[in-house]
């Protein structure tokens, strides 16, 4: 991830940190294999800074699809299917949220000011809409599809818990 940050004044930047997504680390609980997804995510800041602390409003939306394999019934009635066939599907992410991160910016060696280390932490609450692609016709899951993360499951339409917190190393561009 490459970001930029704009500082204007000295109080006062704005921070822009885009991410590709193509790895997750772990693998759903419904599904066998390891999740590829393939999205971005977008991270914005406008930061208020008193010496080396700073406090700032963050943004994030996203969007990522992740291939899965299921297996679906396909034209149940009243728990009865005709058939059952596994087939690949897409799920679709999306994301937005905000939050209120804390941080410590400094340089890394005192004798070149150009290389700084960042690090913040927060809180704030994110939203999550899921969506399927690629069902068969006529088709249903055997088992509905359970959305996790690192924290647990996810709700949709529900606020869930969001931390953000990193370690970052930046370059100062003159």
């Amino acid at each position: 991830m490459i970001g930029v940050n704009y500082r204007w004044h000295q109080r006062w930047s704005a921070t822009f940190d885009p991410k590709f997504i193509f790895y997750a680390v772990q693998s759903p609980a419904n599904n066998t294999g390891p999740r590829k997804p393939l999205g971005v995510r977008l991270k914005t800041d406008i930061r208020y800074h008193i010496q080396n602390v700073f406090i700032a409003p963050e943004l994030v939306f996203g969007y990522t699809s992740t291939k899965l394999t299921s297996t679906f019934g396909v034209n149940c009635t009243g728990g009865n299917c005709a058939y059952f066939t596994s087939q690949e599907y897409t799920e679709i992410k999306k994301e937005a949220g905000g939050a209120i991160k804390f941080g410590l910016t400094g340089p890394i060696r005192k004798n070149n000011e150009n290389w700084k280390l960042e690090l913040y932490t927060g809180i704030g609450v994110s939203f999550f809409d899921f969506q399927e692609k690629g069902i068969p016709p006529g088709g249903s899951f055997t088992r509905p599809p359970i959305y996790e993360d690192a924290l647990g499951t996810l709700s949709e339409d529900e606020p869930n818990v969001m931390i953000p917190f990193g370690l970052i190393i930046t370059f100062r561009i003159k």
